[in-house]
């Protein structure tokens, strides 16, 4: 088998699908930076700076953008691996002219393959023949294993994430308050985290959930997905859970995967920062009938995002063809 060393400046815990399923296919090496750690294929751990690697390494994978540029090209020239593939992000906001020249020219010259998190990512492209080494791996979260029934469903709202600046959580808190129609349900907060004015009992806080089973029992009676922040993967997670999601409208603030999204399912839109924009949106929506088209996306979405699909985009990079 090839040996592969993937390095990222962490390994996130959301990706050991993606680990487990390269590891049928090569030998593994996961580096992460952060923590000076390496991965073995026999699962043991080392420290990534001092080992010597005494194989031959056939594919080098690892994050690249502009900002940490010579660290990957000195990666590039110590590994000599036969294919070098960079994974990377064009995001709308980050799209300056010069910086984003600078970005194609570098991953053009250094690069044998360049994988995007989506294939609308091209749009950003500062010149055509950067799509000609592009593909796209549709970047997604693990398969959840339940079934969503249309009869529990009520005009609950689910938020996935963390009390942050990039959230801004107190954005939404503050739009639901002495609104008695509206539950919101906060997986990825505690209470402990909410402020005193905003503490009753149609705010459920559930603190840190990494069982995907019990986010799925708690989304079961949901209807929506709330991120008044600049929103990323859990936009994913909220349609593999077949919710609708209510996000601000201001797209290029945003990761690559509210427009993977926007592009194919039903999104709901508010003012980016508008309190009361944001509350009569919430009020609309917790005073409708309940929908069936939660169903739909549930159904949908464990296609399009599907981490068989997501893994395989990056076996076919990784071995030189396209999807």
């Amino acid at each position: 088998m090839k040996n592969l060393l993937i390095i990222q400046e962490e390994l996130p815990a959301y990706r050991e699908f993606l680990w487990d399923n390269l590891r049928e296919n090569f030998n593994l090496y996961l580096a992460d930076t952060k923590n000076d750690k390496l991965i073995l294929p026999s699962n043991e751990s080392v420290k990534f700076s001092t080992y010597v690697f005494n194989v031959k390494i056939d594919c080098l994978a690892q994050n690249s953008g502009i900002k940490d540029a010579l660290k990957s090209i000195h990666h590039i020239l110590k590994y000599r691996a036969s294919r070098n593939i960079a994974i990377t992000q064009f995001v709308g906001r980050r799209k300056g002219g010069f910086s984003r020249l600078l970005k194609g020219v570098y991953l053009y010259l250094f690069y044998d393959h360049i994988l995007i998190y989506y294939d609308h990512e091209k749009r950003f492209f500062p010149f055509k023949k950067l799509s000609k080494k592009t593909t796209s791996f549709n970047n997604t979260v693990a398969d959840w294993n339940f079934q969503r029934q249309s009869q529990k469903i009520k005009n609950d709202f689910l938020f996935i994430g963390r009390f942050t600046e990039k959230s801004n959580l107190s954005l939404l808190l503050d739009a639901v308050l002495n609104e008695d129609e509206i539950t919101l349900h906060l997986v990825g907060v505690t209470e402990n985290e909410i402020p005193f004015k905003y503490k009753n009992n149609r705010i459920h806080a559930y603190g840190s959930i990494n069982d995907l089973s019990k986010i799925a029992e708690i989304a079961e009676n949901c209807l929506y997905f709330i991120y008044p922040g600049d929103v990323g993967l859990s936009i994913i997670h909220a349609l593999k859970l077949g919710l609708i999601p209510v996000i601000h409208s201001s797209l290029d603030d945003h990761m690559p995967e509210a427009r993977a999204a926007v592009t194919k399912y039903p999104v709901i839109f508010f003012q980016k920062n508008d309190r009361q924009n944001l509350q009569l949106i919430l009020k609309l929506l917790a005073n409708l009938e309940p929908s069936n088209t939660c169903m739909k996306i549930f159904d949908s979405a464990q296609k399009s995002f599907s981490q068989k699909t997501m893994s395989q985009n990056f076996i076919n990079a990784i071995n030189g063809f396209q999807e």
